[in-house]
């Protein structure tokens, strides 16, 4: 028995139905209509009709108005009610007239119109006349019964993708998607996406905006974009994520109509038994549900079952069919032709199976009748069970069937996965283009070579092949592998496998679906060298942090010794060295935050050229047997940057390079302007739409790969002891990082190097600053400082005291509050520490901004400006301050802000 086809397939033939009228509306638009012009009286006397009346229905126009009850009564005799009652409900109600009807032209044929009026007013409003366009969519109807079955192979093969696929309209409309997809996101059918927008299915705004952005963004550039991750809810509300392949679907003549989506659930693989079970539930509802006529007779040819679709077809009930013969229910011509089968059946004890065109009721239609023998337990001869089906719409799409098998490859072709077909020899049978690109090969070096040759260079079959797993167990498999070209290069790839089944359920061969994974599996190493790099990050930012505490301490008291000699002490000179020894401990310090990505102070608008002009030119004076070429843009964008992390950058990349060059070599400095589409850091995703690249890159010994994994890593270095930290480049690759910017790196052995920065441009203006000399200011005030290390409270309570303050200190943020709230009409300003428990700088901050909205403040911290610090200064506090300062430091940033206040 031929297989039948499903009340789903049925419904999605509906749906693709709207879909081709739509299609060829433009080619039906371009067949000339019948204008005509009618009085707004009750029998819409006709006052015009254009010429085509006699070329699409055979009148003439004298004809045509001489009898103005000929369109009526050419109406079809099963249109005319209709339309009539349309036409009068159109004039009583004042509205524009449309239908569509058929009508019988002057030499019997029948013709389908769409017939659209309106009423045509003058320039005060009065209606003047009726005025209509008669369009000939008789050939439309046609189409579309031609188009109605072919939808079927469509859905045939698309189902047998495993990854989900949809498809849009160019309004973004949903016009269907294939079972996978369906079940993905938790929908029984087509029916209940066909037509609708993100925005009706059960995803939120949030994700149904996210997937327009996507499908938006193909549609007006053209251009596939792939490997979409985002996350969705399915239909009973549970959480998913899905990845997305989205290309533009285009008209063979280029233009674009829509979207075609690859959609692949990633949270979790359904079990292999419960898509088993839905299989069997799915094929159980096609046969309940088949629309196929069914019939059995008996020996005599007399009814003794039919199905309700037979009963539908023959207008009568089943109890008017049972016991009826062919003579009973059908004309005589056509029961005759029936009796003749069913004889060359009981006579040959063979099925008979063949496509019939019968003229009836409803005209010519085309049958698929297969009629097969019914026997008993005996084999003795029971009678025959007929099964017909109605192909009147196949044999008339025949034309449209080969326009859509290119539809067809072109989805195939188009699907970013490899997709092969091999038979049950393991020889390859097919391949797309996604999967000939793959492995550098044409189709022709694949088709009819083994696939285990070809795939993985073996002589023998491999026993994980997950096709292999496929054909012997007959149910899907997958595998993660590494696939080789024929020149020896590898790659990650994904594969699942399918059997493809034949008659009997037997296996005739498979199908993989390959996808090269290699650049997931290059984020996926990225993403956790990024975790690595944070909790290092982590951990240093907190070293930095308590050194520069300790710092504080050293610093503290050498300043205040300082004080109190003249340089011609004996210790004067030790002094000066320990504060050098200090501020170099600072500059490891500063080391540490810049990878930590904490290491930014004072952030502004700045020039990058300028950076890179003097900072080569001071480091070219030390290293005169390198010559510095520069090639820098004039027009070169103004970043955001802390001016000495930068420069911090420059110098650990000029170091760098000339510790490359030992014996001389060359170093070539550039700088441009650039988009994010003109970065080649394909693994990162740009934030900004225009940054600036800084090129640096020299003619040293250059690196091998296992180097290059590692120059980033903190304290990694290649030089030997006591010449290196390992902190250079970790820092540069934590300053950029922090400063929102991406750091590339090429390199060969004996090649050279070259570093690539991006950094996000501004359209901020760089100011020029002027710098002044501090020195130590005598002051008078009262000071609340706050700090939980006690060695630290005590030399900064020297500090002030020196200066000329009262100061009243306290432990922890609680007391400090407490002395404040006691204190507030004394206290001129307050030395907040940021890192304290219990109750942290910006909290006590705010605390004591509720006491008195006008409180000044002053932040110390052993970290940076960035993060906490910057959003309480956003809050409105008065400066910040970086652990370890001396006394003029802390002098000058008191006195700035107390002299603002007084003039304010």
């Amino acid at each position: 028995m031929a297989q039948k086809p499903s009340y789903e397939e049925l419904e999605q033939k509906l749906k693709t139905f709207q879909q081709s009228v739509e299609k060829y509306r433009l080619l039906v638009e371009r067949t000339p209509a019948i204008t005509y012009i009618a009085k707004l009286d009750e029998d819409s006397t006709t006052l015009y009709i254009s010429p085509q009346v006699k070329e699409i229905l055979g009148f003439s126009e004298t004809e045509w108005l001489d009898d103005q009850d000929i369109w009526s009564k050419q109406l079809h005799s099963e249109d005319r009610d209709r339309v009539l009652e349309e036409v009068a409900l159109s004039h009583r109600n004042n509205h524009v007239f449309s239908s569509e009807y058929r009508m019988i032209t002057h030499d019997g044929q029948t013709v389908w119109f769409h017939d659209e009026a309106k009423i045509v007013r003058d320039v005060d409003g009065k209606p003047l006349y009726l005025q209509g366009n008669m369009l000939d969519i008789t050939k439309l109807k046609l189409v579309e019964k031609a188009l109605y079955d072919s939808q079927h192979m469509l859905k045939t093969v698309l189902n047998s993708i495993p990854s989900g696929v949809f498809w849009k309209d160019r309004n973004l409309f949903y016009l269907g998607g294939n079972r996978t997809w369906l079940n993905t996101i938790g929908m029984n059918s087509s029916e209940e996406v066909v037509g609708k927008t993100d925005y009706e299915l059960p995803w939120t705004k949030e994700h149904a905006d996210s997937f327009r952005k996507h499908d938006r963004k193909v549609m007006e550039s053209g251009i596939p974009e792939y490997n979409i991750i985002e996350p969705y809810l399915k239909a009973d509300g549970t959480q998913a994520w899905a990845k997305t392949q989205k290309i533009p679907l285009r008209t063979t003549d280029g233009n674009i109509i829509g979207v075609l989506g690859g959609y692949e659930d990633i949270t979790e693989h359904k079990k292999a038994e419960e898509e088993l079970q839905r299989q069997r539930n799915l094929f159980k509802m096609i046969l309940e549900t088949t629309p196929d006529l069914l019939v059995l007779k008996d020996t005599n040819s007399v009814y003794q079952a039919a199905n309700s679709s037979f009963c539908k077809y023959v207008s009568k009930p089943i109890e008017e069919v049972i016991g009826k013969t062919d003579y009973d229910l059908f004309p005589a011509d056509e029961a005759e032709m029936y009796r003749r089968d069913d004889a060359k059946v009981m006579k040959s004890l063979k099925p008979l199976i063949q496509d019939e065109e019968i003229t009836g009721m409803e005209g010519k239609q085309w049958f698929h009748i297969a009629k097969t023998p019914v026997f008993d337990n005996d084999k003795k001869l029971t009678g025959i069970l007929c099964s017909v089906r109605d192909i009147t719409e196949r044999k008339e799409a025949q034309e449209a069937l080969i326009k859509s098998e290119k539809l067809y490859r072109t989805l195939i072709e188009n699907i970013d996965m490899g997709i092969i077909l091999i038979d049950t020899d393991h020889s390859i049978v097919m391949t797309n283009t996604c999967h000939e690109k793959m492995f550098s090969k044409h189709a022709s070096e694949f088709v009819g070579k083994k696939c285990f040759q070809e795939f993985k260079k073996r002589d023998e079959v491999c026993p994980y092949c997950p096709g292999v797993i496929a054909m012997n167990t007959g149910q899907a498999a997958e595998v993660e592998t590494v696939a080789m070209r024929d020149d020896g290069s590898k790659f990650d790839v994904r594969i699942y496998a399918f059997p493809i089944l034949g008659t009997n359920n037997t296996v005739t061969g498979f199908i993989e679906i390959v996808e090269d994974i290699t650049v997931r599996k290059k984020l996926e190493a990225q993403f956790q060298k990024a975790q690595k790099f944070e909790s290092i990050g982590t951990l240093a930012g907190g070293i930095a942090h308590d050194f520069n505490n300790l710092l504080m301490s050293i610093q503290g008291n050498a300043s205040l010794m300082l004080m109190d000699i003249d340089s011609h002490q004996p210790h004067y000179e030790m002094l000066k060295s320990i504060e050098k020894q200090v501020q170099s401990g600072a500059m490891l310090t500063r080391q540490l935050l810049g990878y930590a990505s904490k290491g930014r102070y004072e952030v502004k608008p700045t020039n990058l050229n300028q950076m890179v002009e003097e900072t080569s030119r001071t480091f070219g004076r030390t290293r005169k047997q390198i010559p510095i070429h520069r090639n820098l843009a004039e027009d070169l964008f103004a970043i955001e940057a802390d001016q000495g992390q930068i420069e911090q950058v420059l110098l650990n990349l000029f170091i760098n390079a000339s510790d490359a060059m030992p014996v001389g070599g060359d170093l070539y400095l550039e700088t441009k302007n650039v988009t994010h589409k003109d970065m080649k850091i394909g693994l990162y995703k740009p934030k900004a739409d225009n940054y600036v690249k800084l090129t640096v890159r020299d003619t040293g010994t250059g690196m091998d790969k296992n180097t290059m994994e590692r120059i980033f890593d903190p304290f990694f270095t290649t030089k030997e002891m006591g010449r290196g930290t390992g902190l250079g480049l970790a820092s540069v690759y934590g300053i950029i990082k922090a400063h929102g910017g991406y750091i590339d790196v090429e390199s060969k052995v004996k090649q050279g190097t070259t570093f690539e920065i991006y950094l996000p441009a501004t359209t901020k203006r760089v100011s020029k600053e002027k710098k002044g000399s501090e020195k130590l200011i005598k002051q008078t005030g009262t000071v609340l400082l706050v700090d939980d290390e006690a060695v630290v409270r005590k030399i900064c309570m020297s500090i002030l005291e020196k200066i000329g303050y009262r100061v009243l200190s306290a432990k922890d943020g609680q007391e400090a509050i407490e002395l404040y709230r006691n204190n507030k009409d004394e206290i001129d300003i307050v030395l907040l520490d940021m890192i304290m428990p219990n109750l942290s700088g910006g909290e006590v901050y705010d605390r004591l901004k509720e006491i008195n909205p006008e409180v000044k403040a002053l932040l110390l911290s052993g970290y940076s400006i960035d993060g906490d610090a910057t959003e309480i200064l956003n809050r409105g506090c008065d400066g910040f301050i970086q652990k370890p300062f001396d006394i003029k430091k802390l002098s000058a940033k008191i006195r700035k802000i107390l002299t603002l206040q007084r003039n304010l």
